[in-house]
């Protein structure tokens, strides 16, 4: 045998391990980047819930900071006048709720939702606010 041939034998075997070498790292790398793609079709849906999860937690507690809803709300409205004299005090609803409304509190306990913008209501409330409160001297 030739020394030619030695070192051509020589180089096949080596360029051989190379090219095998080659494809078990592509394999590798193939078969990484397809755990790869799946991990992250496997993550997506996870993602997806956890920043849904995420988005319910900060709208409850941004509802819960706000504190309670209003205590009393009007959706039946009294058209009929009442005399002043029957009406002892007034209560205007939260700015929450859907209708704005007063509670006139009457001689007998009962609220009686009315509308503001009545020309009745506004009179009542006029003469309520120019009484006196219990405890107060007019002696200016």
């Amino acid at each position: 045998m030739s020394l030619n041939y030695i070192k051509a034998e020589a180089d096949y075997q080596s360029t051989q391990q190379r090219e095998q070498a080659d494809t078990a790292q592509l394999r590798l790398l193939l078969h990484t980047e397809g755990e790869t793609q799946a991990y992250f079709r496997m993550a997506a849906p996870r993602l997806a819930l956890s920043v849904f999860v995420l988005m319910l937690a900060v709208i409850t507690l941004s509802e819960g900071l706000r504190g309670p809803g209003p205590k009393r709300c009007c959706f039946r409205f009294n058209e009929t006048p009442l005399p002043k004299e029957r009406v002892v005090g007034y209560i205007r609803t939260s700015q929450r709720c859907p209708n704005p409304a007063i509670l006139l509190k009457t001689v007998t306990g009962n609220h009686l939702c009315v509308k503001p913008a009545n020309t009745w209501v506004q009179d009542i409330i006029k003469a309520l606010d120019a009484k006196p409160l219990p405890g107060e001297s007019n002696n200016l």
